[in-house]
Parts: structure tokens; C-alpha cells; sequence
């Protein structure tokens, strides 16, 4: 658009008139200098729009998600579980909210070098993922520490999701620089209608007596006006 506009310009500069010293601009040259103008406006503005647009985008992604896994931190996590959590206390929908540890990482980290733990961190955000909806929120609270909120979900599904889960973690092996690992996870579940914050010190009391009582496996807390 560019071109066009200055090949006008330069176009009508040939049939420019001079009198006196003076030159007498035609009408012609006067149109391609507005048309070069506005079509530099375009461009250079346009273009600014949209790399400003790609680096607001960047920014957000880099403001709400984990950079070694993809899925949301624990700040945009606990934003997203707020609006849903309230949504669900306003309405009397049922809400499930897991906490999720990775059994043991730490000997993992200590036994193999922590590249291999940020890959066993890929491959269980990997698999945890395939366990979920699309509308289940996924986030990565700290280290080995993970949260999924499940909209929609009572004790019953709730027990399956999360035994879906734990048996798919248990399964997976990551075949890493000629090394075969498998990694467990406990998991903590809370169904009821609670703020994010109450779900998830509920949620987390429960993962700590899974971990009490052997790992690999799921507690649910049933709160009150519920039964397991």
C-alpha cells in the first residue's frame, strides 16, 4: 500500500510545473502526497498494532503460565479457581478441588540430576492432562505441587477422576538418557461448595494423610451435609 502511494507521489513529481522559480504543484501531487501519507500511516501504526497486540499476548502468557510445564501458576490458578468457586457457592454446584504431590520427587531430583526431574515434571503434567476435561482448571502450585479443579463434579465422579489419575501416573514411564523411570502421586480431594482458598487447605489436609498412609493413592473429604 506503501509503494502504491509513494510511485504516485514520484508519478506526479514528473508533471510538476515551475514558474518563476516557483514550483505550481498540481492537484495530482497534492493527492499523492495525502495518499502516501495516510498509506504510511497505515502501515507504520497498523504494524505497531499488531506487534504491541503479540507482546500483550506474550506478557499474559508469561504472566499466568508455568514455564517449564505450560499450564497455569499458582498466581493465575488461584485467580481462574476464584471465579469458579464462587460461581459454584453462588449456584449449589458441586465442586471438586485435588491437591496432587509427586511421591518421593525429591530422591528423584537427588538420584538422577534435575534435568531429569523437569522432565519427569513434563511427562506427569502430560499424563494428568489426558485424565482431564477441557473445562477442568490445571495449575502448578510450587515444585512437585499441583491443583485441579473440576466443575460439575460430586464424590462419585470425583473418586473416579482422581483414581483415573493415580493409575495413570502409576503407569507412565519416562525413558530418559538410558534411563527408565516411574514416578506415584497421592492425591488430596475436596467436594463441596467452598471459596478456593477453603478447597484448597482441605484439599491439602487430605493429600497429607494419603501421603500418612502410604502414598500412591486417594483421600476425599467429604464436607459437611455430604458422605463419601
Amino acid at each position: 500500500m506503501l509503494g502504491l502511494g509513494l510511485t504516485s507521489l514520484f508519478d506526479a513529481f514528473d508533471n510538476v510545473v515551475w514558474h518563476h522559480n516557483v514550483p505550481i504543484i498540481p492537484s495530482a501531487w497534492l493527492s499523492a502526497i495525502a495518499s502516501a501519507v495516510i498509506a504510511l500511516w497505515f502501515e507504520v501504526f497498523g504494524r505497531y498494532a499488531v506487534e504491541r497486540a503479540e507482546f500483550e499476548r506474550q506478557l499474559e502468557v508469561l504472566a499466568t503460565t508455568d514455564p517449564l510445564t505450560g499450564i497455569l501458576n499458582r498466581r493465575a490458578f488461584l485467580e481462574r479457581g476464584r471465579a469458579l468457586t464462587e460461581s459454584a457457592k453462588r449456584y449449589g454446584h458441586p465442586m471438586t478441588v485435588m491437591m496432587l504431590d509427586i511421591d518421593h520427587f525429591k530422591q528423584v531430583n537427588d538420584r538422577h540430576g534435575h534435568d531429569t526431574g523437569d522432565e519427569v515434571i513434563r511427562l506427569f503434567v502430560t499424563v494428568v492432562g489426558r485424565c482431564l476435561r477441557q473445562v477442568d482448571v490445571f495449575g502448578r502450585m510450587g515444585g512437585e505441587e499441583f491443583a485441579v479443579l473440576m466443575p460439575e463434579t460430586a464424590q462419585k465422579g470425583a473418586l473416579i477422576a482422581a483414581e483415573r489419575i493415580r493409575a495413570a501416573v502409576e503407569l507412565s514411564r519416562l525413558d530418559w538418557e538410558e534411563q527408565s523411570l516411574s514416578v506415584t502421586v497421592s492425591i488430596g480431594a475436596v467436594v463441596g461448595t467452598h471459596t478456593v482458598d477453603e478447597a484448597l487447605k482441605l484439599a491439602d489436609e487430605a493429600l497429607y494423610q494419603a501421603k500418612r498412609d502410604g502414598r500412591n493413592r486417594v483421600v476425599l473429604t467429604a464436607t459437611e451435609g455430604d458422605s463419601i
